[in-house]
């Protein structure tokens, strides 16, 4: 969660290769397990901080969906 609230600085003071490089970094080291609960929210809080036009970067691309893998994984473990 840390690691992630740093992510939301850095994408808040404008350093946002940073910020999408550290989300993405910090939610590959993580286990399924350690995936699951509020981890995806705070990754999809880092995406909708960036302005609209950085949204459409690649490392944000692959953020989304890195987060949209996370959140299939996680529905799929409920069921």
């Amino acid at each position: 969660m840390t690691r992630l609230d740093k992510a939301s600085c850095l994408t808040y003071t404008g350093q946002t290769a940073d910020a999408l490089s550290y989300a993405a970094e910090t939610l590959t080291s993580l286990t399924e397990p350690q995936r699951h609960g509020t981890i995806p929210l705070r990754g999809h809080e880092v995406l909708n901080a960036l302005p609209r036009a950085q949204r459409t970067l690649p490392a944000a691309r692959d953020l989304r969906d890195l987060l949209m893998l996370t959140t299939a994984q996680n529905q799929g473990a409920s069921w």
